[in-house]
Formats: C-alpha cells, sequence, structure tokens
C-alpha cells in the first residue's frame, strides 16, 4: 500500500512543481498512467475488488488534493468509458468494480451525485438482470448519500425504475428486481441499511481516511471541489471537457422548475425580466437567481 501511494504522491510532485501555466496535454497524458494502473489491478472478472479499488479511490483524492482536479477528470472520463465498454461485452465483475471506484469518488466528494444519477438512468435503460444488479450495487452503498444530495432526483429514479419493471413484466417475485424495489422502498421511507453492509466502514478504510485528512492539512493541499458535470459532458469526447464545458454544465443541472422560475409562467413582473435582460442575464439559471433577488421581500 505505501509503495504504491509513493509512487503515485510523487508522480503528483511533478505536476505541482511544473509551472502552472506549462500544464497542457502532456500532463493529462501523465495522468492516464495511474488510469491505467487502476483499471489493471481493479478490473476484475472473477470477484469485486473493494479494498483494492478504495486504495485507489484514496491515492486519487490524495492527487487531487496536491495537485488539482485534471487528474480526477482524466481518471472519472477513463472509468465511465471502461464500464460502457465492459457492460457492452457482458463482464458482468469488471462493470461492477468499475462501480465500485466511481462509489469511492462520490463518497470522497471528488465527483457530484448528478453523474452518479446519470450512471443509473443509463443503467435502467436496458433494465435486465445484470444491468439491475449494478443498480443495486451503487444503491446499496450510496443510495442514502444520494437521498441527501438530491432527493427530488431519487424520487424521480425510484419512479423510473418502478415503470421499467412494470414495462419490461419483472414481477416482485424475480430475486433481483424484488431486492431492487424493496431497496427503493426503503430509500423512499429513509430505511437505512445496517452500517456493516456498507463498504464504507472497516478499519482499513478508517485508515486510509485518516491519511487523507493528514494531507488535507499540507501547505500544498487544496479543498477537493467535486466535478459537476453530467455523463454526457464527460463522454462527449472533448479532451478537455472539465475546461470547455462550464457552461453547458451549469444548464445541464439546472432543473425545470428553476428554469420556469424566470418565465412567464412563474409570474415574474414582465419588468423584472426585461431588466434582467439589460444586464445581460441570458441562461436560465442567471436570470432565475435575478428575479428572486430583485423580487425578494424582508420580513
Amino acid at each position: 500500500m505505501y509503495v504504491l501511494f509513493s509512487f503515485f504522491f510523487f508522480q503528483a510532485e511533478d505536476g505541482i512543481r511544473d509551472a502552472q501555466e506549462s500544464r497542457g496535454l502532456g500532463d493529462v497524458y501523465k495522468r492516464q498512467a495511474f488510469l491505467h494502473a487502476t483499471m489493471q489491478a481493479c478490473l476484475d472478472s472473477g470477484r469485486l475488488l473493494v479494498d483494492l479499488t478504495a486504495l485507489f479511490a484514496f491515492v486519487l483524492a490524495s492527487i487531487h488534493c496536491l495537485s488539482g482536479m485534471q487528474a480526477t477528470a482524466v481518471f472519472l472520463e477513463g472509468v465511465l468509458r471502461t464500464h460502457a465498454a465492459e457492460v457492452e461485452a457482458g463482464e458482468s465483475k469488471k462493470a461492477q468494480n468499475c462501480l465500485l471506484l466511481l462509489a469511492h469518488m462520490y463518497n470522497l466528494k471528488l465527483i457530484g451525485c448528478r453523474l452518479v444519477y446519470d450512471v443509473v438512468i443509463w443503467l435502467c435503460e436496458s433494465f435486465n438482470e445484470e444491468s439491475v444488479a449494478q443498480i443495486l450495487l451503487l444503491l446499496k452503498n450510496i443510495g442514502f448519500q444520494l437521498r441527501s444530495d438530491d432527493p427530488a432526483a431519487l424520487k424521480s429514479l425510484i419512479q423510473l425504475a418502478k415503470t421499467k419493471a412494470a414495462e419490461r413484466s419483472l414481477d416482485a417475485g424475480q430475486g433481483r428486481v424484488h431486492y431492487l424495489l424493496e431497496m427503493i422502498d426503503d430509500l423512499k421511507n429513509n430505511k437505512r441499511l445496517k452500517s456493516t453492509e456498507s463498504i464504507f466502514v472497516g478499519e482499513r478504510y478508517t485508515v486510509l481516511e485518516h491519511s487523507l485528512s493528514n494531507i488535507k492539512t499540507w501547505p500544498l493541499a487544496s479543498k477537493i471541489e467535486p466535478l459537476e458535470y453530467t455523463r454526457d459532458v464527460v463522454l462527449s469526447g472533448n479532451r478537455r471537457w472539465w475546461i470547455h464545458a462550464p457552461q453547458r454544465q451549469l444548464d445541464a443541472v439546472s432543473s425545470k422548475a428553476v428554469a420556469d422560475l424566470a418565465g412567464t409562467k412563474s409570474g415574474i413582473d414582465p419588468k423584472i425580466l426585461k431588466l434582467a435582460a439589460k444586464y445581460k442575464m441570458n441562461s436560465d439559471v442567471k436570470r432565475a437567481v435575478f428575479c428572486i433577488l430583485h423580487t425578494a421581500e424582508d420580513y
């Protein structure tokens, strides 16, 4: 463990010592070495590697603290592409190990909940026995965290899962589907699983959390900001999507309710909307925030 951590720590240190202006695609390719090492170690076709995926996720979080989000962005894209490829190839355990990496990244606040929801929705499109098993793996471990971060999105996901089960005539008597329907009902009713059933417990995980906490106190360490991008943006094919698509991502995560708030349906005074246009509030989110601030009242 310490040999592995030391190797990738010094790789991160190389990135820190480089001048900020010199970081280009060459640095992106250097970060891919960590991705390739992770895929070779964690994509086991016979079993779930809970501890090993946790170790690599913590190393990634450490690199994120010390050298920024670029390594995490490259790693995230690689994991999502690998997961899609393994699902298509029918490699069940390899695909599930990719999801374990995503679960650990989400638990460490490296990625936001929207991307995890996107992955689950993508799996719901097929809604076969294997995709149900992968949805179960995610919801079992991070379902309540998803519920806390975005309960409205979880409600939509629950409705989608039930609709898909009904469309495909998957009754509650089928094992995995029955377990999934039970689990989403537990999430809806805030009925928590036993802590021992989570992958985020145990002595090894506690040691890793303690080590990461120490790294966050280093002078060169920065606060971890989660990547709040959708799955479509990450897999868009842009080489540096985390730089070129911030506004598209902001528009993507805005809900319909927020978008409607700045429209005539919400009853906003047309003068306020005209004033928002004058100040170039040209996106739904900006317009909504502008209207909220200018129509708020003190009590």
